[in-house]
């Protein structure tokens, strides 16, 4: 099953590999907030929103509203989650950066990060976010600090000399593997957890909305007037 969230979209689902796709449910007074980051944990799915929103799902389908924040914390990009103990991290406009243990009580902490956090992952229990600039930052202590990482993710594209770098997801894959893609479609892949970035000459002709994973390999989903469009992407070289 991938999902689909973002650029004005509410939450879709695909179990075809993204041939066709069905809206999630919803239980909760939610609004109009838009999805802007889903992870996987050990009891379900979570999911963050606009205007602070919190949610959780035990089968994928169905959405309960945990959560809606004041507005001082409301831009919230990426939620991901970390076992052992149980943590959720969430992040989003300005440096902000959130931890829970339950989802519904949030501890703010100061990140340090100037730029918005665009999306975060959890790579061998160390949290790496990308902000908007093509940035990634890293915290090896469940989100409580961050450290910039060298050198930058949109180094491979300005060598390339194409448009400015302005990202839309990243993805950890097997081990080190990282993906990130920008909103131009632009494919960069990273063999180290960040310490290098290559641009793909694989050049998706979409609009993306986010980075998700099927039994056929990675898959960027965007939306193309109004459709929902899935585009499977090579793997390692």
């Amino acid at each position: 099953r991938i999902y689909c969230y973002g650029r004005a979209r509410q939450l879709d689902f695909s179990e075809d590999g993204g041939e066709s796709w069905r809206s999630a449910r919803w239980r909760g007074q939610r609004g109009a907030q838009e999805v802007t980051g889903l992870c996987r944990s050990a009891d379900g799915l979570w999911l963050c929103g606009t205007e602070g929103l919190i949610a959780h799902s035990d089968d994928g389908e169905s959405f309960a509203v945990e959560r809606v924040m004041a507005r001082s914390v409301c831009a919230l990009n990426a939620i991901v989650a970390l076992e052992s103990p149980r943590l959720l991290v969430a992040v989003g406009a300005a440096g902000h950066a959130l931890r829970s243990s339950d989802g519904e009580t949030w501890e703010r902490h100061e990140s340090g990060v100037g730029s918005s956090f665009v999306r975060a992952v959890v790579a061998e229990e160390r949290i790496l976010a990308l902000d908007q600039d093509g940035q990634l930052h890293a915290s090896d202590d469940r989100g409580l600090t961050w450290a910039s990482l060298s050198p930058r993710v949109d180094g491979a594209v300005e060598q390339a000399h194409g448009p400015a770098f302005i990202a839309a997801d990243l993805w950890a894959l097997d081990g080190d593997h990282l993906v990130a893609v920008d909103v131009f479609g632009r494919l960069l892949s990273s063999w180290d957890t960040g310490q290098s970035w290559t641009s793909s000459p694989l050049h998706v002709d979409t609009s993306p909305s986010c980075l998700t994973v099927s039994p056929e390999g990675l898959v960027i989903v965007g939306c193309e007037g109004g459709a929902v469009v899935a585009k499977a992407l090579p793997g390692r070289p």
